[in-house]
């Protein structure tokens, strides 16, 4: 029941019985589109209340749901939709949060009614408060409907990430559009198949497409079977009852009490569908009341409304809409009658009525006689009691196939085709006849004895072969061995091929029901002894040696690269028991028995025999010649024993046989001896024959000898060995006695001579050098000769001019003093004209310059600097030489001006005939420069080829008066008889 106060609208719902807080709120969300109510104001709850207490409920006491919650304060409390709530009206000491599970509020109405109480707001907490209680208890609930409901699928909002299982989206009100390969009603089921493409007609074409769909809503085109076109839509489709394919095309939900009735109900729209079938459905608390109704407007009064007659109601379909007069009896058809059994959730189909073109209403009609007959029946009446009609409608077309309908997918046309129409079966792929009862496998028909892999199984339906045992595959190609498939060789232990089910044939070698047996000399493969136990039998007669063994049946190995059977492996102190393993005799150890003690030390350490010895066998040393005792530790010097120094004169340690290791300064074989300097104490040279060697490296030295050989004495306070000593000139002999050098003399050797001069004087050098030993000048720089008395001047000696170009004289070395006019490190350079000599510009250009100002004027030139020529015996400063008609600029050479030519530019031309030529003027003048005539009296024109008669040109016969031809300035030749000097005469 709804009611609306103070604008907002309000559903007190419990056709759904009582429900716990979050089924209640699911509850408004999903069939309301809204919250469960709360209040804005009191004014909202007085009106609330009023509508509560007018069902007559005045006599029970209401407790209702509220839609506000907290969640962690008792003092914060938040609306269904979370908005804060704007009106609390707590019964006293609430909300309390007992046992801290009291999150949800409820409204608790008193059976005690005063409204003035109520109008006030002042009462004693028993006239509509609110108390908090936990979420599970079971009350009524009021819902809030909006203006604009609260999109919502299944409960659950469509902004929700879990709306339609999140699996989908919330299209519209309760319908969910199911993604991927999800479907049902909520998106809760996944499919093995695709949902179809939504360009398919009906619920009908989609089931066809994919018979796994469930329930629910999918978008459809309007076109049944492409008969038409119609836009997309969404539909809820029927997918579970009679095999599905139903689509639904209303949802009608008319309560009618004692109120006026609507004789037909509309919100039909079949799409456009084509079908035979129609499906009602009830979905809970369809009825009619037992009364009647009749017409006004003067007609007389007719019999209409619903029939309670034994618990059915009957209803009928309308085809086409109201004719205008008031005129239906052509309109609602008699046969489209159906009952309906009373109670929820029933059920009812019926064979579409011939002449229903288009199913657009419902009308409730007492029966179907009335209907048919009455004639200018009109929409009106009245009905004592009313009617409620909550239904669903769907349509389906359903063809038959030889006795099946085409929703029994597995059944009809033999399962293996479509029944596109009564009769008609499509065969799928692979299968034929009419009832496609004839299938194949793999394009090779059931009863041919090649199908499935020639006999290797039976085709017992379309592309399905059941295979005889050992057998499988889609063609029953496969077969095993041991579990592993043909193909694979491992069925056979890859020693040979699966020939059949669970049949190996093995290769050479190997058997066993799966090749997994052979034999390694003649004993089987698994059993070591086959190969010594040594290694593995991993094929006939073929043994994997362990590490260290080899062979053929791994019967050999080696200690030390040499083969067990030879004990030098080991050795020859033990037996080879296993690669590389010996076993050692008693005394013997190592890797390879090679190793044994002598005193606790090492054989290979000498010191087991105090390194006197080798130790040979295990406590055994053989001693070196001379030593003796167990461990070589004894032995002689001088036939005394070691541990006595006497054996070395006391001066020395007995270190070996007969050895002495003599103190230091001592040595013979028993110390006897020592030595000063390197020589024996018993010759004085060790004291360098100037004292006595007394002890090692002590001498006891003569006088004036001093040193620890006795080996230095000193000449003029300078040691003997000094370098410095007599002048370095002479050997220190004796205490201040020197024995001087060749050459030199002095009672320190400290003179000599250079070319009989003494070396303290220069000249014996030229004054060019040192005189740095007899006869030996040591020469200043750039200085050589005996005396120095050479130098070079570059790279030539002094003597010869030519180190300073012969013009100047070497003064010394790499020195020239150059002759008047030349200069230059060697007198090299010289000038002409003040331009250096290696330029001949100095010269004109003309000439080379050979000495300082002297040219030497290349042919033709002439003057100091070369800088004259001649043209033609001219000077070349006058053209004259060139005629006058050119340049002179090099000795007989003329640079003649334009138009002239010749060795002396003497040549030029007019019209290209030579000057000496005077036809180059027509023979009337001179050419007296190029292309220039000077003609004689009477002539002109540019090569004077002109002249005139009595004032007219010669070329014009008038000057001679057309009676003779002008032959000269003023000269006519005249025709015959003419005459005159203009020929006017005959």
């Amino acid at each position: 029941m709804t009611n609306t106060v103070n604008g907002v609208t309000y559903d007190y719902r419990t056709s759904y019985g009582i429900l716990d807080y979050n089924q209640a709120e699911t509850n408004c969300i999903q069939y309301f589109g809204g919250h469960m109510v709360s209040y804005i104001n009191y004014d909202e709850f007085y009106h609330s209340l009023s509508y509560l207490m007018s069902w007559g409920r005045a006599t029970t006491d209401i407790q209702v749901w509220l839609g506000i919650f907290n969640i962690q304060s008792i003092s914060t409390w938040s609306n269904a939709d979370f908005s804060t709530s704007a009106y609390l009206r707590w019964n006293p000491n609430e909300p309390n949060n007992v046992g801290n599970a009291e999150r949800v509020g409820k409204l608790f109405v008193s059976n005690v009614w005063q409204a003035n109480t109520v109008s006030t707001g002042v009462g004693n907490g028993l006239f509509g408060y609110f108390n908090d209680v936990p979420t599970d208890h079971q009350l009524c609930f009021l819902c809030r409907k909006l203006s604009t409901p609260l999109l919502s699928c299944n409960g659950v909002l469509a902004s929700s990430s879990s709306v339609c299982n999140g699996q989908g989206s919330c299209a519209a009100q309760n319908k969910c559009v199911c993604s991927g390969s999800y479907t049902g009603l909520n998106c809760q089921t996944l499919m093995t198949k695709p949902v179809p493409s939504g360009t398919l007609g009906s619920c009908r074409a989609l089931i066809k497409a994919n018979n796994q769909l469930l329930s629910g809503y999918y978008f459809i085109n309007g076109v049944y079977d492409n008969n038409y076109s119609g836009s997309t839509s969404l539909v809820y489709c029927d997918m579970s009852q009679d095999f599905g394919g139903w689509t639904q095309v209303a949802s009608i939900d008319k309560v009618v009490v004692g109120a006026k009735t609507q004789s037909m109900v509309t919100g039909i729209n079949d799409l456009g569908l084509d079908y035979d079938t129609i499906m009602v459905r009830d979905r809970g608390g369809s009825y009619s009341a037992i009364g009647w109704s009749y017409r006004s407007n003067g007609f007389n009064t007719t019999l209409l409304g619903f029939a309670f007659q034994n618990d059915n109601s009957k209803f009928y379909f309308q085809a086409g809409g109201p004719t205008p007069g008031c005129t239906h009896t052509l309109n609602y058809l008699p046969s489209s009658q159906f009952t309906l059994p009373y109670g929820n959730y029933s059920l009812v189909q019926m064979t579409k009525p011939s002449g229903l073109a288009r199913l657009t209403g419902i009308v409730p009609a007492i029966d179907g006689s009335n209907l048919a007959t009455s004639s200018g029946y009109c929409d009106g009446g009245y009905l004592n009691n009313g009617y409620a009609l909550r239904i669903d409608v769907y349509v389906r077309k359903k063809y038959t196939c030889y006795g099946i309908s085409e929703y029994v997918f597995g059944s009809v046309c033999s399962g293996r085709g479509q029944c596109t129409a009564d009769n008609n079966c499509v065969c799928d792929t692979g299968s034929s006849g009419a009832q496609c009862q004839i299938y194949s496998c793999s394009g090779i028909d059931y009863n041919n004895p090649s199908v499935c892999s020639n006999g290797n199984g039976t085709c017992t339906s379309l592309n399905v072969c059941t295979c005889r045992t050992g057998y499988n595959g889609t063609n029953c190609e496969n077969y095993y061995c041991n579990g592993v498939i043909s193909s694979n060789s491992a069925g056979c232990s890859r020693n040979g091929t699966c020939v059949a089910p669970s049949t190996c044939n093995c290769n050479a070698g190997y058997y066993g029901s799966s090749c997994q047996s052979w034999n390694c000399n003649a004993i089987i493969n698994t059993n070591s002894a086959g190969c010594s136990n040594n290694g593995t039998c991993i094929s006939p007669n073929t043994c994997n040696c362990n590490a260290g063994y080899y062979g053929p049946s791994c019967q050999s190995w080696n200690c030390n690269s040499v083969i067990s059977t030879n004990n030098a492996g080991c050795s020859n102190n033990g037996t080879c028991v296993a690669p590389n393993t010996c076993n050692c005799n008693t005394g013997y150890f190592g890797s390879s028995c090679q190793s044994w003690n002598c005193n606790g030390t090492i054989n290979t350490n000498s010191a087991g025999c105090s390194n006197n010895g080798t130790c040979v066998a295990p406590g055994t040393c053989n001693c070196n010649a001379g030593y003796y005792g167990s461990s070589c530790q004894s032995w002689n010097c001088n036939s005394v024993i070691n541990t006595n120094n006497t054996g070395c004169s006391n001066y020395g340690t007995c270190v070996a046989p007969n050895t002495c290791n003599c103190n230091a300064g001592y040595y013979g074989s028993s110390c006897q001896s020592w030595n000063c300097n390197g020589v024996i104490n018993t010759n004085s040279r060790g004291c360098s024959n100037n004292g006595t060697c007394i002890a090692p490296f002590f001498c006891s030295c003569n006088a004036g000898y001093y040193g620890d050989s006795c080996q230095a004495w000193s000449c003029n306070s300078v040691e003997n060995i000094d370098p410095s000593v007599c002048s370095k000139n002479g050997t220190c002999i004796a205490p201040n006695t020197c024995s001087c050098n060749a050459g030199y003399y002095g009672t320190n050797c400290q003179s000599w001579n250079c070319n009989g001069i003494i070396n303290t004087n220069n000249a014996g050098c030229s004054n060019n050098g040192t005189c740095t030993a007899p006869g030996t000048c040591s020469c200043n720089t750039g200085y050589y000769g005996s005396s120095c008395q050479s130098w070079n001047c570059n790279t030539l000696i002094n003597t010869n001019n030519a180190g300073c170009s012969n013009n100047g004289t070497c003064v010394a070395p790499n020195t020239c003093n150059c002759n008047v006019g030349y200069y230059g490190s060697s007198c090299q350079s010289w000038n002409c004209s003040g331009i250096v000599n290696t330029n001949n510009a100095g010269c004109s250009n003309n000439g080379t310059c050979v000495a300082p100002n002297t040219c030497n004027c290349n042919p033709g030139y002439y003057g100091s600097k070369c800088q004259s020529y001649d043209c033609n015996g001219i000077l070349s400063t006058n053209n004259t030489g060139c005629s006058n008609n050119g340049t002179c600029i090099a000795p007989n050479s003329c640079n003649c001006n334009n138009g002239y030519y010749g060795s002396s530019c003497q040549s030029w031309k007019c019209n290209n005939i030579v000057n000496t030529d005077s036809s180059g003027c027509s023979n009337h003048g001179t050419c007296i420069s190029p292309n220039t005539c000077n003609c004689n009296a009477g002539y002109y024109g540019a090569n004077c080829q002109s002249w005139s008669c009595n004032g007219v040109i010669n070329t014009n016969n008038a000057g001679c008066s057309n009676n003779g031809t002008c032959t000269a300035p003023d000269t006519c030749s005249c025709n015959a008889n003419y005459f005159g000097s203009s020929c006017v005469q005959w």
